[in-house]
């Protein structure tokens, strides 16, 4: 019933539909008294890409676990990235990744006004900022969004992006991992272990994907269990998912944990 503090796990219930997922996760977590703070959350299949619904599974996530706690978001929020730095700083390099990467992917409190339409806050530009960033969610590319660029660290020659695109995409991943940061803190903040429980994620959103990726390889001392529910397609694995354009590949992180 208790999370490591010192490494995150990541469980992931895959099977056909009709296999009983759901009804296992909730004999494992919700019916058995625990010390762990249980959060669940659900992909929707009918969100659109609107800049409000881009990352809304950790938007929920987020929203529970700052209910636990008094005072206003965006005092919950910067008071956790504080928290969080000590845990990004215990959490390991993923495996083949250096240590410049971890610095570069650090949170940004420069960089909290991108957060905005997407949390519901209201963080001023920094004025000693010297290049805040803008970003469209609406606009982004399903088969381009910050995969390509960020997370297979390979130039694609083929693919020719503007500077607006560029910065774009940049803001995307100043996002993911600010949101990463702050799921992070406030699991330190709550002082019990957090389990969060995303069922469908067959319909979560994109965006909500590269956060669960970030958490998975880049905080893996955060006092927190994610488990996963994911409807086999085709006989497909969880690694070769393909209404992701097969863009998430979960392999090494599985192993890992």
């Amino acid at each position: 019933s208790k999370v490591s503090t010192k490494r995150k796990i990541l469980a992931i219930i895959e099977g056909p539909i009709g296999a009983g997922k759901t009804h296992a996760i909730a004999q494992t977590f919700l019916s058995k008294k625990s010390d762990a703070d249980v959060i669940i959350a659900a992909g929707n299949p009918f969100e659109s890409g609107f800049q409000s619904a881009g990352f809304s599974v950790w938007c929920t996530i987020i929203n529970r676990l700052v209910e636990r706690i008094p005072g206003s978001l965006e005092d919950l929020i910067l008071e956790s990235l504080e928290l969080a730095s000590k845990v990004y700083e215990e959490s390991t390099l993923p495996r083949g990744r250096k240590l410049q990467e971890k610095v570069k992917r650090r949170p940004d409190t420069s960089q909290l006004h991108l957060l905005n339409p997407i949390l519901g806050t209201d963080f001023k530009i920094d004025p000693l900022c010297s290049k805040p960033l803008q970003c469209d969610l609406r606009n982004l590319d399903d088969k381009l969004v910050t995969i390509i660029n960020i997370y297979k660290r390979v130039p694609n020659s083929a693919e020719k992006m503007s500077t607006k695109q560029m910065q774009n995409e940049l803001a995307v991943q100043k996002i993911i991992s600010l949101i990463s940061g702050i799921v992070a803190g406030l699991c330190v903040k709550v002082e019990e272990s957090v389990i969060t429980i995303i069922d469908d994620t067959n319909s979560m959103n994109v965006l909500s994907w590269l956060v669960t990726l970030e958490l998975t390889q880049w905080w893996n001392a955060t006092k927190i269990l994610m488990v996963l529910s994911l409807r086999t397609l085709y006989k497909q694995s969880f690694n070769d998912v393909k209404q992701y354009g097969g863009k998430l590949n979960l392999q090494k992180s599985q192993k890992d944990e």
